[in-house]
């Protein structure tokens, strides 16, 4: 029954989200499960989504030495983010294609729980493949730009 009324959530939330503000939540999401999969954060829960970020301020305190107060909170904000990124070998000012294809792989390297997790995230955000998600972010850039 949970699981049902649940499913119902998501379809009337799926309706009232534009796809674009869809494709922001799934992409800010699945950061975080990547984060936690492979640079040991965890796996987040929507309690504990914050709680990722926060694990990486210690590590990158040293990175943001001799910046003003709020190029420190910016960068230490940034930081599991840009980890991760160079990881897979692009940066945040990379082609889009490219920032994007690093996270395709980034989604087949999951172990089979986080892929599970992935899935349900997939189907929560309205989105059959990260690749869908992608080119929905893509088209509301290109639209903006």
């Amino acid at each position: 029954m949970t699981r049902n009324l649940r499913k119902r959530i998501q379809a009337l939330e799926s309706q009232i989200l534009t796809e674009p503000a869809r494709a922001l939540v799934f992409w800010r999401r699945f950061l975080l499960l990547a984060i936690g999969y492979y640079m040991g954060g965890g796996r987040p829960t929507k309690g504990q989504r914050r709680q990722t970020e926060i694990l990486f301020v210690v590590r990158a305190n040293t990175w943001a030495e001799g910046l003003t107060v709020e190029e420190r909170q910016d960068r230490l904000h940034q930081y599991p983010y840009i980890r991760l990124l160079e990881k897979f070998g692009v940066r945040w000012n990379d082609k889009v294609a490219a920032v994007f294809e690093a996270f395709e792989r980034m989604a087949n390297g999951f172990s089979e729980s986080y892929r599970a997790d992935l899935l349900e995230l997939l189907e929560e955000c309205g989105f059959a493949s990260v690749k869908s998600a992608a080119d929905a972010l893509m088209e509301n850039i290109s639209a903006t730009a």
